[in-house]
């Protein structure tokens, strides 16, 4: 099963939307580089952002799109973010500590399991609904959480699979 990068570009973008509520004249700037980067710069130029692809974190913006390692987003870093909401690209680019000091700070971090979670819905129910807007739809579902957003999302998650398994797995998903 190969990754979509596309895909993976255009859900991250669609879980901006959801945050935000439109793209319309905002400000989308885009830490890392390669096809999923492209591709999210293509959506949000295509949903009436300006995209900013190849930005650095303490670029002013309204979303600022995350791809690279995991935990490329570390407490520092986050302490020169000047975005309303940080959407990641790539699995888990946000530590625990990044994310504690976003929060304090009044910035959303959507969790990366909805933002990157187009390519999976795609890929297990090809024929479902359409996985953009189910990323977008459980984002703006959340939106009024605002910088709590994240842990509604994971408080969310983690209810659900009570409902088939007795425990949770150890730790949350951050780096």
């Amino acid at each position: 099963l190969a990754f979509d990068q596309t895909a993976a570009g255009e859900s991250a973008v669609a879980a901006a939307l959801g945050a935000l509520g439109s793209l319309d004249g905002r400000h989308v700037a885009i830490v890392g580089n390669g096809p999923i980067t492209e591709a999210a710069a293509s959506s949000a130029s295509a949903n009436g952002a300006t995209p900013q692809p190849q930005a650095s974190f303490d670029t002013a913006c309204d979303a600022l799109l995350v791809a690279g390692k995991a935990g490329v987003l570390e407490h520092d870093l986050a302490a020169t973010v000047q975005a309303k909401v940080v959407v990641p690209l790539t699995p888990v680019p946000v530590t625990a500590r990044a994310l504690a000091v976003l929060s304090r700070a009044g910035v959303i971090v959507v969790p990366d399991f909805l933002s990157t979670a187009a390519p999976a819905l795609t890929a297990v129910d090809p024929d479902g609904d359409d996985a953009m807007l189910r990323v977008h739809d459980a984002v703006a579902a959340l939106a009024a959480e605002g910088s709590d957003l994240w842990m509604a999302a994971v408080t969310k998650a983690e209810e659900h699979l009570l409902s088939w398994q007795d425990q949770l797995p150890f730790g949350r998903p951050l780096a």
